[in-house]
């Protein structure tokens, strides 16, 4: 549609959930914006703004644990393909997916208790190899 796409949103909340125009209010580049939505679709993980605004007694939470984690990189790097790349490897799984034009998510399986400080930016490149 034309619109642009905002990374590194700061103050983000969102409001009126259960009407029928919830809003999302952000900042993005020093400037503050907002959403009128026909629907909002919480797709920003356990951690995003859109899981505690839903409201008590709606949200059913369902939890596993997997013996592996994942190491999600953002890169500002165009992608290797317009497609999902996914490969299966004997130390573990990676994905290649498209943000934008310009932005490519990497996702690496690794062990959920490993140190961040473990995986130097050369780390990353050379297991995405």
């Amino acid at each position: 549609m034309g619109r642009p796409i905002h990374f590194e949103a700061e103050e983000v909340t969102v409001e009126d959930l259960e009407s029928t125009s919830p809003t999302i209010y952000f900042r993005a580049s020093g400037v503050s914006e907002q959403l009128e939505c026909d629907f909002i679709a919480g797709c920003d993980g356990f951690h995003g703004v859109c899981r505690p605004s839903i409201p008590e007694g709606v949200l059913k939470l369902y939890d596993r644990t997997y013996p592996f984690g994942w190491l999600g990189i953002l890169a500002q790097a165009p992608p290797s393909s317009h497609e999902l790349i996914y490969a299966y490897h004997e130390r573990g799984f990676a994905l290649l997916s498209m943000r934008s034009p310009e932005i490519s998510r990497l996702n690496l399986q690794c062990d959920p208790e490993e140190d961040i400080e473990l995986w130097p930016d050369d780390r990353i490149w050379q297991e995405l190899q």
